[in-house]
């Protein structure tokens, strides 16, 4: 392989990742990517079970299990060797290597499936993995659109499609969710759970239109906070802000965060920089 140094190309091995929902309508749907260096170490592997996917694959199959597909996708990264959270002080298994990934390919052929591996020139095996992921996966997923009018729905529909990539075995998803709190239940847009609530996320939209409604979205959280119990965490969702608003929604964001602020264990972010709390959650999850 050429120096990485001097940004040459290097030869790199790819599979895509298929589910297919249901063996009958034997319609296959991508949801990932493998590669894998043609010799050496550090594979890689992408998925994504954001919401186009998660509809295009109940659209196949309604009753489709995704906790059992969560399973798979981890089984298969141990069976490449590139298992991206080792648990507990365990170590790797031999990592993905050309021979490898052509022989589990092989060996998969019912609901998760590889294509057969074929060869791919990129600088470095972070941009093979960005180029094939957005060549396979992300190019058939509908762009988000953030228009004038973002409603409740569309940013908590924004919220999910980021969020449910985070479920696994022990970290569960849950759209449309409520809350036990100590004198009432409360609805919450997501909850984040192993088995106990550990995080509410909460759309908060800043568009107000012909009506109010994004003081009323905001304002329920304090209310839900002070019932909560406290070891669960709450996060207060905005649109992404760097994208064309109007004024009255600078202000009303700024608003929100001021207000949020003096209220224990709860967060004010945008859509856009939610995969920076992913670990806190999931250290969050790990105390349960």
């Amino acid at each position: 392989m050429t120096d990485t140094v001097t940004g040459e190309a290097q030869r790199f091995f790819y599979s895509v990742v298929r589910i297919v929902p249901d063996p009958i309508k034997d319609e296959a749907i991508n949801v990932g990517v493998v590669v894998t260096p043609v010799e050496g170490e550090g594979g890689r592997m992408r998925t994504h079970l954001g919401g186009p996917v998660r509809s295009r694959i109940r659209a196949v199959q309604p009753g489709y299990n995704f906790e059992a597909l969560c399973w798979s996708l981890q089984d298969l990264e141990s069976a490449l060797g590139i298992d991206r959270r080792i648990r507990l002080g365990e170590a790797p298994g031999p990592f993905a290597g050309p021979a490898l990934l052509e022989a589990v390919a092989q060996r998969l052929g019912n609901q998760l499936q590889l294509t057969e591996p074929r060869r791919f020139l990129a600088p470095t095996i972070e941009q093979a993995v960005d180029r094939l992921f957005s060549r396979y996966v992300t190019w058939r997923l509908p762009r988000r659109r953030r228009g004038a009018r973002l409603t409740h729905a569309a940013l908590r529909d924004q919220i999910l499609q980021v969020v449910v990539a985070w479920e696994s075995p022990g970290v569960h998803v849950e759209p449309g969710g409520v809350l036990a709190g100590r004198k009432a239940t409360h609805p919450v847009d997501i909850v984040i759970s192993n088995g106990h609530p550990r995080a509410a996320l909460f759309a908060v939209p800043t568009y107000r239109g012909d009506d109010e409604l994004p003081y009323l979205y905001r304002d329920r959280i304090p209310t839900i906070v002070h019932d909560a119990p406290e070891d669960v965490h709450v996060y207060a969702v905005l649109p992404d802000l760097s994208e064309p608003v109007e004024a009255h929604e600078r202000q009303f964001a700024e608003e929100t965060r001021r207000l949020l602020s003096e209220l224990p264990r709860t967060h004010t972010l945008e859509v856009s920089q939610l995969d920076r709390v992913r670990p806190q959650v999931e250290r969050l999850l790990a105390e349960a």
